[in-house]
């Protein structure tokens, strides 16, 4: 009785993990495998994943492991049985991660061991390679809900068993079990109490927090003070440990010990970027484009869109203009040369976005320069349109985190160049260059004062404009 077209999904996600399961050389692997046909694991890479029983991997899911294919050890990736990874979801493994047997992981997260590195101002972040990083491990039973990234910088990141994570929620911490976790940064809203036996409002603090409580203290002094903070240390071991190694890796080559079954998406994707390259009226296009399949450009805007060189585009990015078809007129989306922006991305113009040079976009982020009206009265929202809107300037160097959004609602927003906006942030204003930005709404923790050529803790106050990179 279901819709006989819904079973042809099936019937190749159920003969692509059979696949899977006899001719990727895993660590090891339970039985019971489901591994959609669009998920992207690495063979040459699969002797440093371990999977368990019954371990369900649903659509578009990435599972990259950030060591050369040659580097044999124990395994990166330790998924136990019985492990569900939603849609879209992303697991970024340098060194260790570990999920443990019943976790729900929903659609759209992001679980890293690492992160960009973004110790030297001098550099573009896409030219800085990746964080020190650490090791995660999410323990049993634990939901991970939508939207939620959980990025170890350093050091082990531990969720407890049976820990709860709202949607959108970053994590960069341990938590003990049975919390349920929510807000950017994280933190526990709600958890149970052992001693008690019952769930209590807040997090416990156990004996001997004291020096939890003193670094605390600590850090909050520090932020009311704007005192400078010395990352020269830091900084050093970053550059030691990245030396060459870039964030923005370019595309795998096609290799014949690769999977054959991936070499089909890498051509279609060649061959569409040929034909939106040659058949698309752009304002001005550059060379070296890649383009995914499943990416949506009208053709009738694209004489309202310039592209600079090597652009990356991937899967199921929507790249809108507003404005009508016949209208003409200067761009309204700019991309300079070398961006790359990350799947299932949004880009929607009204007025102007103009992304600069050697930027990246990560999963899932939108950037926008206007908003939906809803100035109340009878209509309902959706037949209210559009807000009048803005412009959008994001500078020279920047990274956007995954799942970040960047809405402009009048003016101009412009983030200055080298800025890097943390995974589910809502920036709504204008930031200095050098800014790191986290939150809901955005605001920014930390910053590089040129003036006292040293990181600030909190936002450094500038005498001049945003832009004043320029």
């Amino acid at each position: 009785m279901q819709d006989p077209l819904r079973l042809l999904s099936r019937i190749l996600t159920k003969l692509y993990s059979i696949w899977v399961s006899l001719t990727y050389p895993f660590a090891s692997r339970g039985h019971n495998l489901s591994i959609h046909h669009t998920a992207d694991l690495s063979r040459l890479k699969a002797h440093r994943i371990k999977l368990g029983n019954s371990v369900q991997i649903l659509k578009d899911v990435l599972v990259d492991v950030v060591a050369p294919p040659e580097e044999d050890g124990e395994p990166i990736v330790v998924i136990d049985e019985n492990v569900s990874i939603g849609l879209r979801s992303q697991i970024s493994a340098k060194y260790s991660i570990h999920v443990e047997r019943d976790v729900i992981i929903g659609q759209s997260v992001l679980i890293s061991d690492h992160s960009p590195a973004f110790e030297d101002r001098r550099l573009p972040n896409g030219a800085q390679g990746d964080s020190e990083g650490g090791r995660i491990r999410i323990g049993q039973g634990c939901w991970i809900g939508h939207g939620v990234a959980i990025v170890s910088t350093h050091g082990e990141l531990v969720l407890g068993r049976h820990c709860v994570v709202a949607a959108n929620t970053l994590v960069t911490r341990s938590f003990p079990p049975c919390s349920v976790i929510v807000g950017i940064p994280g933190r526990v809203i709600r958890q149970f109490d052992p001693a008690t036996n019952k769930w209590v409002l807040g997090a416990i603090n156990p004996a001997g927090d004291e020096p939890v409580k003193q670094r605390a203290k600590l850090q909050a002094d520090r932020l009311s003070e704007g005192e400078p903070h010395d990352a020269s240390s830091r900084e050093s071991r970053m550059m030691t440990a990245t030396t060459g190694n870039l964030v923005e890796q370019p595309p795998d080559q096609l290799s014949p010990m690769e999977d054959p079954l991936r070499l089909f998406p890498r051509i279609l994707t060649k061959l569409y970027s040929i034909w939106v390259s040659l058949t698309y009226p752009f304002a001005s296009r550059g060379h070296n484009l890649e383009i995914h399949y499943s990416c949506d450009l009208s053709r009738l805007k694209a004489h309202r869109i310039k592209l600079g060189n090597s652009v990356r585009i991937l899967e199921d990015v929507l790249v809108d203009v507003l404005a009508p078809p016949e209208q003409n007129g200067e761009p309204i989306v700019v991309i300079d040369e070398n961006v790359g922006i990350g799947p299932c991305g949004q880009i929607s113009a009204k007025n102007c976005i103009h992304l600069e040079r050697d930027i990246i976009i990560a999963q899932s982020a939108l950037i926008s320069d206007h908003r939906p009206a809803f100035e109340g009265g009878m209509p309902p929202n959706r037949e209210q349109g559009d807000s009048e809107g803005g412009r959008v300037h994001i500078g020279q160097g920047s990274w956007i985190g995954r799942g970040a959004a960047i809405v402009c609602t009048r003016g101009e927003l412009v983030l200055g160049r080298n800025c890097v906006v943390a995974a589910n942030a809502l920036v709504t204003r204008s930031f200095p260059p050098y800014s790191v930005i986290i939150g809901n709404p955005a605001g920014v923790i930390r910053r590089f004062d040129p003036e006292r050529n040293a990181w600030v803790i909190g936002s450094a106050r500038p005498t001049q404009t945003p832009d004043n990179n320029k």
